[in-house]
């Protein structure tokens, strides 16, 4: 099967869409964490990406050539490498399998381009869509390896997930979009 989508760099051409798609500061702690703050910027996105440890990607559909989500990976200095600040858009673009398409494109890029071994990522534990996708991929949770944020007077706890290049390979049925 082939992929409804591909990934191409981001850039400063890309931040307005990008911001468009955050409009409360829930969202962006969803999104990006603590290191971004309500409104997203430019200058954050900008500094965000001078990191030479982060690889951020537009997703773009195929069919229409329309840039419909984004996702990065970033190596920390101690070696391990997380997908990050996935996202797929615009309310109309979701539900149409680019987020599990996505997560596979970037695992990709980690194993086979970045020579990455195993890979992590952060999820809060209520948002039970992406949960599912990162399952379906091969994702598992990392029992007792929880981060706690406060958002708007809430708590939220975020659960690490990971997976290796083995595992991911050896997925029983899993198509893969090459």
């Amino acid at each position: 099967m082939s992929t409804m989508i591909h990934l191409e760099t981001f850039g400063p051409p890309d931040y307005p869409l990008l911001i468009s798609w955050i409009d409360n500061a829930e969202m962006l702690m969803q999104f990006g964490g603590p290191a971004l703050t309500f409104p997203l910027t430019p200058e954050q996105l900008k500094n965000n990406l001078s990191d030479p440890n982060r690889y951020a990607f537009k997703v773009v559909e195929n069919s229409t050539n329309t840039t419909v989500g984004h996702g990065e990976i970033y190596s920390k200095e101690d070696g391990t490498t997380y997908l990050s600040r996935l996202l797929i858009g615009a309310e109309n673009t979701r539900g149409k399998g680019y987020g599990t398409q996505l997560t596979h494109l970037l695992l990709a890029h980690a194993f086979d381009v970045l020579k990455q071994s195993t890979v992590f990522l952060l999820v809060f534990d209520w948002n039970k869509a992406a949960i599912h996708v990162y399952k379906k991929v091969g994702f598992t949770i990392v029992p007792g390896k929880t981060l706690l944020r406060e958002v708007n007077g809430k708590k939220w706890t975020a659960i690490t997930m990971s997976i290796t290049k083995e595992e991911w390979k050896r997925q029983d049925g899993v198509q893969r979009f090459e």
